[in-house]
């Protein structure tokens, strides 16, 4: 199932981390997989634990910016394991699986030049438990979000 994002164009070559910068981990080219760690322009962005932050990287230091929860305001992230991300433009996704919700959950957040963090949406797509090598998959190619399941049951609502 292909997912289109709404979201900026990724940024021309020459804005882009040099891959010598890059912390993802490419099995192809051009297809980017879900991680826990992403450069973003100066800043690294960092999911650890149901949250995200933002951490500004030059010269010889190390500066935190920004955090947010990785699930919508208002709800609540437990019974909820947050394990990928990945950044398409200024918007950083964030996927985990909630036993609460039943399904798969897509996080959408906006990230500015400064490395600040703001909440956009929530989606959930039934599946079945994320944490599988059988069920799921995650990949971005471009600015589409493709997601791969063994259920056969699919949709998606709002959080």
């Amino acid at each position: 199932m292909a997912v289109p994002m709404t979201a900026a164009p990724a940024a021309p070559a020459a804005e882009a981390a040099e891959p010598s910068e890059s912390v993802t981990n490419v099995q192809t080219a051009g297809v980017d997989e879900g991680g826990i760690v992403k450069v973003y322009k100066n800043h690294l962005v960092i999911l650890r634990r149901g949250r995200l932050f933002t951490v500004r990287i030059g010269g010889d230091s190390l500066q935190p910016v920004d955090m947010r929860d990785a699930f919508a305001p208002g709800s609540d992230g437990r019974g909820a394991w947050y394990d990928e991300m990945l950044i398409s433009g200024d918007t950083v996704v964030v996927i985990g699986y909630s036993y609460g919700k039943g399904g798969t959950e897509v996080g959408l957040f906006g990230i500015d030049n400064d490395g600040h963090l703001t909440y956009r949406a929530t989606y959930v797509l039934r599946s079945n438990d994320y944490y599988s090598s059988r069920n799921y998959a995650s990949r971005l190619i471009g600015n589409t979000l493709i997601f791969y399941s063994t259920s056969r049951n699919y949709s998606a609502f709002p959080k």
